[in-house]
């Protein structure tokens, strides 16, 4: 009797390291975007203070197009049917620009237009904050802060931000 579970056990350690292996391939393609910049903050039920802004560079290519790429979640805190961003670049050798982006998140009735995210804790928005094509290769910095009417965002769960460059 004891010959017959010997069989069973050996499949199932083959099936756990199958799985494990699958699991890391999906994990190591995954992770293999090509950001040229990537950064995830976490806020607390305080929210997203206006001080708190994101800030980073990344390398920038001469003549490369990138796309700065947002994933926001909001909860049922979140007071407001829009949002604001502002968003300040600093492309290499080149001056500086800053734009403000409004984005809709709810209907008037006050129905999110996404769908709740049970995995997320929240109303995931994934949206494009800027876009820009380097003249000189060099060192791209960037700032990127809530520009709503309070210091402090309450409803705000998450933020990630990507400089992807563009297909």
């Amino acid at each position: 009797m004891a010959s017959a579970w010997v069989p069973l056990r050996c499949c199932a350690n083959r099936a756990a390291r199958a799985g494990a292996c699958i699991l890391l391939l999906c994990a190591a393609w995954a992770c293999s975007g090509g950001d040229a910049f990537e950064v995830s903050r976490q806020f607390t039920d305080v929210g997203w203070a206006y001080q708190d802004s994101i800030t980073g560079a990344f390398d920038a290519q001469a003549g490369k197009r990138y796309v700065l790429r947002a994933e926001v979640v909001f909860t049922d805190a979140y007071p407001y049917r829009n949002a604001y961003f502002k968003t300040s670049v600093q492309p290499p050798q080149d001056s500086a620009r800053t734009a403000l982006s409004e984005f809709m998140l709810a209907e008037e009735t006050g129905q999110w237009r996404v769908d709740k995210s049970f995995w997320r804790g929240g109303y995931p928005y994934r949206f494009v904050l800027d876009s820009l094509t380097c003249r000189h290769s060099g060192a791209c910095r960037f700032t990127v802060k809530q520009y709503m009417r309070d210091d402090t965002l309450k409803g705000v769960k998450a933020l990630r931000l990507a400089w992807r460059p563009a297909d």
